[in-house]
């Protein structure tokens, strides 16, 4: 029987092996339901904030159990209120009845003044003053206060031999602006001001990469993550402009620094796809939730950036455990074996079926 850190040490290595593209035994698993596990282990969700380490841990006992093993990539542990600095969100138990899902709370808290203080101020200032606006205003504090509880939930992953795959964050471009200023304020400023707007992304991108490196050098993550799903409403113009310039600076100092890069790209980035095959080859990998087409993604990035995903919610919670298995079938033929890495699109949802959840990690290991 292999050692927790031999299990590691596999999983580690085989998940590497998907961003380079080398020949696999098998595709490695990534393990995004939480959700689901919280709910499988008889936990509501507000208990996520309320009991973190406790629902944590048990969350990620489930993952053993519905993993056998097999599991190379989960994440550690979640603290939904950890996402509020830099969203206004609505949590369960405070906002929303105790099992149901957090949600970003869409309205206008960055404002346009707020441009000029993060040019003036720094985007670190700013940061600290749209953290003192949400919620009840003590966000920073509370994440300060769960540091330690996240750091033994992340011992606690590695302990038993699962790999986390990103432990770095990526931000200073338009999903952060976004969500701090509002989808339809945003989106009316890069028509408006769009001038102002870039100097302050400008001022953002620099204190951000220096922030990125240090904790690249100091943390060593296997991958670097890069969120995205509003870009996908952006002309080829604002794209240019507003996106591609800021996440091409977070790509390349992560690929310097020697890690990877995990784009998370909710929402369907057909369209786009072809501004992938800039970045730099075998360093990135790109996760789908479902709405890009992850067959056509394969044709336009096959030999140049590994893919993960996309087995939809919908399938998770509404199809039968046949139905899942044979859709992972087609993306472990179709997709992989090399460059790809099996998971959920996005996420699994909190009402995933306990059986399809096997039959994802069956049609992978065969077990």
């Amino acid at each position: 029987m292999k050692t927790p850190q031999e299990m590691y040490d596999e999983h580690y290595a085989r998940l590497t092996r998907a961003f380079t593209w080398e020949d696999q035994d098998r595709p490695p698993i990534t393990y995004n339901c939480d959700l689901f596990a919280t709910r499988y282990m008889g936990l509501k969700l507000s208990e996520l904030i309320t009991d973190t380490e406790r629902a944590n841990t048990l969350t990620l006992m489930g993952t053993l159990l519905m993993g056998g093993g097999e599991i190379d990539s989960a994440s550690p542990g979640m603290y939904p209120p950890a996402s509020e600095i830099q969203k206004n969100m609505k949590f369960p138990g405070r906002d929303l009845p105790d099992d149901e899902l957090w949600q970003v709370n869409e309205k206008e808290v960055m404002t346009a003044e707020d441009y000029d203080t993060i040019i003036n101020k720094g985007y670190g200032y700013f940061k600290q003053e749209f953290a003192k606006r949400i919620g009840d205003g003590t966000a920073t504090e509370k994440i300060k206060a769960m540091a330690p509880v996240m750091g033994r939930l992340a011992r606690n992953l590695r302990s038993v031999g699962i790999v986390q795959l990103s432990t770095a964050m990526s931000d200073a471009f338009v999903e952060s602006f976004c969500a701090m200023r509002s989808m339809p304020q945003f989106f009316r400023d890069l028509h408006k001001i769009p001038d102002k707007v870039q100097a302050a992304m400008d001022v953002a991108i620099e204190e951000h990469i220096g922030e990125l490196r240090k904790v690249i050098r100091a943390n060593k993550p296997l991958s670097v993550f890069v969120g995205g799903s509003r870009s996908t409403f952006l002309s080829k113009k604002l794209f240019e402009r507003f996106d591609l310039p800021y996440r091409t600076r977070i790509v390349n100092a992560a690929v310097e620094e020697g890690a990877f890069v995990h784009f998370h790209l909710d929402a369907d980035w057909g369209p786009k796809l072809n501004y992938f095959l800039d970045f730099p080859k075998k360093k990135c990998i790109l996760a789908l939730d479902g709405m890009t087409d992850m067959f056509n993604a394969k044709k336009v990035l096959d030999g140049h950036m590994a893919l993960m995903g996309d087995v939809p919610a919908s399938l998770f919670s509404l199809g039968t455990p046949d139905e899942v298995y044979n859709y992972c079938t087609r993306l472990v033929n179709e997709i992989g074996p090399e460059g790809y890495i099996m998971s959920a699109g996005c996420a699994a949802p909190p009402n995933a079926k306990a059986d399809n959840i096997k039959a994802m990690v069956c049609a992978v290991t065969g077990k």
